[in-house]
């Protein structure tokens, strides 16, 4: 395992993909930049013309030098981490991130039955059992690999500081589900689909982010069950029960659990194992005011621009996909920046 491999980049995933909406950004200086014989144009004309590739060339320039700061803060801590226990950085590394274990054969087939749809046709599991085995391993090790970055960066206090360009922000309502003090300084609004496997990989990764920051950040829950998810709109209306009974949150996290079922039957067990009344979850599951909620968030959603899952809004700026963890971190810290908080 080489370190200069081990800065492992992370590709971001979403049920479908979303495209923030462009701002205006700053107008450049009143300077010419174009004449010809009738007139001329000036770079704030230029710059209004240009302003949603101009505020994305700003969010990828903010982007680089966010991450290379980042990499650069996180080679000197590995070196000093190293250097305190006389081992090469490689050693260091070897040594906390370790060898990623071997699936056991029920785990591999639930594997196989879960990816054989991206695999040759015709392709059986002992014809794939290395690969899904190296698949498993690099994961495992991209796992550990981030949770060991995101150790040494809160033992460092590591902050980036560097304010990224304004964001697109817009009106989200706070109403759903919630977890986090109501006066939080940054609201996570999160549009998810029960069925949707980036949620439930996201949904891991925003509970780290709430308790990495459990006094300013608040997670709200609104749903967005997908056209071509069939089991997602039950599943959405279960929650909404489950919320209804005060176990939102206990049912949310079964539903996307490693084990989860979103079958009539799977959703009633889900029910059980979070002690909901029994009687009131079937009456609700059929109300009409249960999915008149489910309505109301999927309407909000599509005026906001979501069109995918996980779809998620900090402070009113759009993250789409399941980011990892550094994503959010980069962002909370900024606003906290801009707000004094930090």
């Amino acid at each position: 395992m080489n370190s200069k491999v081990l800065w492992l980049s992370v590709t971001l995933s979403a049920c479908a993909t979303v495209s923030p909406e462009p701002q205006a950004v700053s107008a450049g200086p009143a300077v010419t930049v174009a004449t010809w014989n009738s007139g001329a144009i000036s770079q704030t004309q230029a710059d209004a013309n240009a302003k949603a590739d101009l505020l994305k060339v700003n969010e990828q320039l903010y982007e680089i030098r966010a991450d290379s700061a980042e990499r650069l803060a996180l080679q000197a801590m590995v070196q000093q981490a190293a250097a305190k226990e006389n081992l090469s950085e490689d050693e260091w590394l070897h040594k906390k991130v370790g060898a990623a274990p071997l699936l056991a054969e029920p785990e591999l087939r639930r594997l196989f039955e879960r990816l054989k749809k991206r695999l040759p046709e015709g392709t059986t599991f002992e014809e794939a059992r290395e690969q899904l085995q190296d698949a498993a391993a690099r994961e495992d090790t991209k796992q550990r690999m981030g949770a060991l970055f995101e150790e040494l960066k809160a033992q460092n206090n590591f902050k980036i500081v560097l304010l990224p360009p304004e964001r697109p922000r817009k009106m989200v309502s706070s109403v759903g589900p919630a977890r986090g003090p109501t006066d939080a300084k940054i609201t996570i609004v999160e549009f998810a689909d029960f069925q949707c496997p980036y949620c439930s990989r996201a949904a891991r990764t925003v509970e780290r982010v709430a308790a990495a920051y459990p006094q300013q950040v608040r997670v709200v829950f609104r749903h967005y069950p997908l056209s071509f998810h069939p089991l997602a709109p039950a599943a959405a209306r279960a929650s909404v029960c489950a919320d209804n009974q005060g176990h939102f949150w206990e049912f949310h996290d079964a539903l996307f659990g490693p084990q989860s079922d979103l079958e009539v039957s799977g959703l009633m067990s889900a029910a059980a194992s979070v002690k909901l009344d029994k009687a009131v979850f079937e009456k609700c599951l059929g109300d009409p005011a249960t999915q008149k909620r489910v309505d109301a968030d999927l309407l909000e959603g599509k005026t906001l621009g979501v069109d995918g899952t996980p779809a998620f809004f900090v402070n009113g700026m759009m993250l789409s996909g399941a980011r990892p963890e550094a994503d959010f971190r980069k962002l909370i810290d900024a606003e906290l920046l801009r707000l004094g908080a930090h």
